[in-house]
């Protein structure tokens, strides 16, 4: 059995060329979350490692090379890494924490009107619903509804 132990001291994230570090407002936590944390076969996870595949927070630094950003922005963390392939939470450290740090290209800006636990909850968690009421019968679709409805 794997024993897990909380890691004090951890060192804050200092942004690399191209990197952005964000002040962590609102994480969701994911089911793929789990199973980073249990262990996945075939995919090692060094340890120490953060969870969190989904993040919305604040920028409160800026690496070299960042540009259309500043400190204060309002932003959302698209959990794949679709330029260098990866994935925030596993194979680079997630948003449970109090800071996190992302490449400036997995941005995403935050609408005024919308709170930063919305924005967490959009990537994985909505972005899975959607997709599959999207692509199941309609019935399934007007089965959720209703049952939303009734609550």
């Amino acid at each position: 059995m794997t024993t897990y132990s909380l890691e004090t001291g951890f060192p804050d994230p200092i942004p690399g060329d191209g990197d952005v570090v964000l002040r962590v407002r609102a994480a969701s936590l994911n089911y793929h979350d789990i199973f980073t944390y249990r262990g996945m076969q075939g995919i090692r996870i060094p340890m120490p490692a953060i969870m969190g595949l989904d993040v919305a927070g604040e920028i409160v630094a800026l690496g070299p090379g960042v540009g259309g950003w500043k400190i204060g922005d309002r932003v959302l963390g698209d959990p794949i890494n679709r330029v260098e392939g990866g994935l925030t939470g596993e194979t680079v450290h997630g948003g449970l924490a109090e800071y996190c740090r992302l490449r400036a290209h997995q941005l995403i800006a935050i609408p005024d009107g919308v709170g930063f636990a919305q924005a967490a909850a959009l990537p994985c968690a909505y972005g899975t619903a959607r997709r599959r009421c999207c692509t199941t019968r309609r019935h399934f679709w007007r089965k959720l509804v209703r049952s939303r409805a009734v609550r």
